[in-house]
């Protein structure tokens, strides 16, 4: 697991910043993202931002389980689960941290060049 974390407020603060708007705009905005995103995914729809990021519904068949209490085998029913899938920007952009460069990719947008150095 990471060391580090950045929850809803600072993500909004940090998002705020960036574009000169107010964190209440920011805040409706993820309000709004956030909601079209889950009535998307819920309805089986794959949502993708190209090179950053795609969230798709997956099913779960079906299976034989346990109840760690009593050890009694039980049938878990069929569901539904979230796959969320980084893509070819972000994970440049991880690597490239990884590699030495900025750990918040916000305070280094500026100074960093646009591809990954070699090493």
């Amino acid at each position: 697991m990471a060391d580090k974390s950045l929850n809803r407020t600072e993500l909004v603060a940090a998002v705020a910043a960036e574009s000169g708007q107010s964190q209440a705009a920011v805040n409706g905005v993820f309000d709004a993202l956030f909601s079209t995103l889950a009535e998307s995914v819920g309805n089986g729809t794959k949502v993708t931002i190209p090179g950053w990021l795609a969230v798709e519904r997956t099913h779960r068949a079906a299976r034989a389980g346990r109840n760690p209490s009593t050890g009694e085998a039980i049938q878990i029913a069929a569901g539904y689960g979230v796959k969320v899938s980084a893509g070819s920007k972000l994970k440049a952009d991880l690597l490239w941290a990884s590699r030495g460069g900025a750990h918040v990719r916000f305070a280094a947008r500026a100074s960093r060049p646009r591809t990954a150095p070699v090493t």
